[in-house]
């Protein structure tokens, strides 16, 4: 059985961040009370090409009579 100790996650949170001055409702803002800016470059070019992949397939797959069906046959038929 593995022990978390919860004061090491709360001994991690990123300075500034005062948890009771969260916002109390999401129309506040933010849900979280600070933006991660953790990313490199390199994350922010990964993250681009792959965005526009996916909605070049999303295009694709909206483009058929029946989307739904392509889809299925695409990734769940064997003989597609």
């Amino acid at each position: 059985m593995v022990t978390v100790n919860n004061s090491d996650y709360y001994n991690n949170i990123p300075a500034g961040r005062d948890l009771n001055k969260l916002p109390n409702n999401s129309s506040a803002g933010t849900t979280v009370g600070y933006q991660y800016d953790g990313l490199t470059e390199e994350d922010r070019f990964v993250q681009k090409v792959l965005q526009e992949h996916y909605d070049k397939v999303y295009k694709e797959n909206l483009s058929h009579s029946d989307p739904m069906a392509y889809i299925e046959s695409k990734y769940c038929d064997v003989t597609s």
